[in-house]
Parts: C-alpha cells; sequence; structure tokens
C-alpha cells in the first residue's frame, strides 16, 4: 500500500508542477502570457500592436521567470494560432542572449516587429515600451 501512495503522490505532484509551468498570467500591457523560458506565448487580442506584446513579453520574463533587465526576449514564432489554446493566437518568445539587437528608443521604428522570427529586445528595453504601449 505504501508503494501505492508513494506512486500516487508523484503522480499529483508531477501535474502539479505541469500546472503551475502552464498557468497563464495577466501582464502589465493586460495581455495574458504561459510557458516557460524556453517558449512562452503572449496571447493576442484586438487592437494589440508590437510595443504591447513586447511590453508582456518582457513583464512576464521578468516576473514569472526571473529573468535580468539585460536577458533578451526574443520572438520565435509570429503572431499565429496559438501552440497550446485552440482558437486563440498569439505570439511566441523565448527568453535569453541569442537574437539580434533592435533596442532602438522610438516605437514608430520598423525594426519592433512581432511578425520577425529573431527581432529581440533586452528585458528592460521590453518593458520600457509598458507605459508607452498603454497610450496606443
Amino acid at each position: 500500500m505504501t508503494a501505492i501512495r508513494t506512486i500516487s503522490l508523484a503522480l499529483v505532484l508531477a501535474l502539479t508542477t505541469s500546472a503551475v509551468e502552464a498557468a497563464r498570467s495577466f501582464t502589465r500591457a493586460g495581455l495574458s502570457a504561459a510557458g516557460t523560458a524556453d517558449r512562452f506565448e503572449v496571447f493576442s487580442r484586438a487592437g494589440v500592436g508590437p510595443a504591447s506584446y513586447f511590453c508582456a513579453a518582457g513583464d512576464f520574463a521578468r516576473r514569472h521567470l526571473n529573468a535580468r533587465a539585460s536577458d533578451r526576449v526574443t520572438v520565435v514564432g509570429p503572431l499565429s494560432p496559438s501552440l497550446t489554446v485552440p482558437g486563440r493566437r498569439s505570439v511566441v518568445f523565448a527568453v535569453g542572449p541569442q537574437g539580434r539587437s533592435f533596442d532602438r528608443s522610438l516605437l514608430g521604428d520598423v525594426l519592433l516587429r512581432t511578425s520577425v522570427t529573431g527581432s529581440s529586445r533586452s528585458v528592460g528595453a521590453s518593458e520600457a515600451l509598458c507605459d508607452a504601449a498603454g497610450r496606443q
């Protein structure tokens, strides 16, 4: 009986850990995000532009993935059907040192795009877009 309890407890812990990792969080941009540093989704909402997606990615990376301001959020999948939630659209990001540097100060900069795989900003620069994203 003890072996069955141990296996049951291990299964419950594994399921609980997976549920926590997959839990969604709302970001300062008002967008939800879910995933891990290797791959996380920022879910779409009507009328949202690139600044809001990068704001959400930076905020999620900092608060939920413990990223540093100097780490980078990089688009690894442009806006398309979600990988995890049927019927939703998302931009897929990853956190790490990879990606090209697009840390330009103007929001209108053509390089600030979520439609281009490899587009990247530092977590700190992405978070700085949160105030401007709210004014768009």
